[in-house]
């Protein structure tokens, strides 16, 4: 075997050798961020709830609810909700939270072929040195 192909071989193995710390990272992280997702989730539903209430409580001057049907709080709802910096803050850092375990989900599969393939390539040299 010439030299080059003894170091690619080397650098595949070694390569190999490393993917399960990397993926075994990058699950850490996604594990972290579910929490953090979880968390910002749990803050979004108890504001809503607090908004909802607020809405459902609400009485105008004359002391008669100011959302008398399910409609009208619904549409109350979502122009507050949508009107609230907080809410909204929150509502987009869940987003970006989100986007973030799908891209290191990916990442992590991306791995996982990476390994599958070196794997079948040293397969495919062992066999063929094996003929030799």
């Amino acid at each position: 075997m010439s030299i080059s192909l003894v170091s690619s071989l080397e650098e595949l193995t070694q390569g190999l050798m490393s993917i399960p710390e990397e993926i075994k990272s990058i699950q850490i992280q996604i594990l972290d961020l579910n929490e953090d997702s979880q968390q910002k989730s749990t803050s979004i539903n108890r504001l809503e709830s607090v908004l909802k209430s607020e809405i459902n409580s609400a009485v105008g001057d004359d002391n008669k609810k100011l959302y008398p049907n399910a409609e009208a709080r619904d549409a109350a709802f979502v122009e507050k909700s949508s009107e609230h910096p907080e809410l909204c803050s929150m509502k987009e850092d869940y987003s970006t939270i989100q986007r973030k375990i799908q891209e290191l989900r990916i990442e992590s599969e991306m791995l996982s072929n990476k390994q599958r393939n070196i794997r079948s390539l040293l397969e495919i040299i062992s066999v063929v040195g094996d003929k030799k």
